[in-house]
């Protein structure tokens, strides 16, 4: 909630904003500025799972249960695009990747169903291992089906990280997913 972040929105130069930050006259402030903008705000009441050994569908339950008292009040439903639950998940393995896939399809659905939409993923830079990807379908169909968004992290230039992973990244997005039309482009 930085003082310089409304001088930004003026420019009309802001695509996405990321916020932990959920006051109602906040979030409704930055859509007043600039409605195009794209608010996703993290709510994270639960730890972040032992992604080996959960159960990502109750998980979801908690995580819904918890989580719509504050997104359906009124003023945050109208400005806030949508909700994200773990920021970087660290995924080792296919089979932690569709455990995580499964709590957010679930999470997706459930919130959905109450007209709130959910950004899934919110990987960092350069991550999950391109293998891992397939394994995450499950949570790209349910943002597709429910208008929602999957979140990759960008800290830095395009094609700075290590070996060029990010670049990597992306490209596989742009021939795999984005020709399938599993989702919007990432944010």
């Amino acid at each position: 909630n930085h003082p310089q972040l409304f001088d930004l929105l003026r420019t009309s130069n802001v695509a996405v904003v990321k916020t932990l930050e959920y006051d109602p006259n906040f979030v409704a402030e930055i859509k007043q500025i600039s409605p195009a903008t794209i608010v996703v705000a993290r709510y994270t009441p639960l730890p972040i799972p032992n992604l080996a050994d959960w159960n990502p569908t109750e998980t979801a339950r908690q995580f819904v249960a918890l989580l719509l008292p504050i997104a359906t009040e009124p003023r945050r439903q109208a400005s806030i695009d949508a909700w994200e639950a773990y920021n970087e998940p660290t995924v080792s393995n296919a089979e932690e990747m569709a455990r995580l896939a499964i709590f957010e399809a679930e999470r997706t659905r459930l919130l959905a169903a109450e007209g709130i939409r959910s950004c899934v993923g919110n990987f960092s830079t350069g991550r999950p291992a391109l293998e891992l990807w397939p394994a995450f379908y499950p949570a790209l169909q349910a943002v597709r089906e429910h208008r929602g968004y999957l979140g990759l992290r960008d800290e830095g230039r395009v094609g700075t990280t290590a070996a060029g992973f990010h670049v990597e990244q992306l490209a596989w997005y742009d021939a795999e997913l984005a020709k399938d039309d599993y989702v919007k482009p990432p944010i």
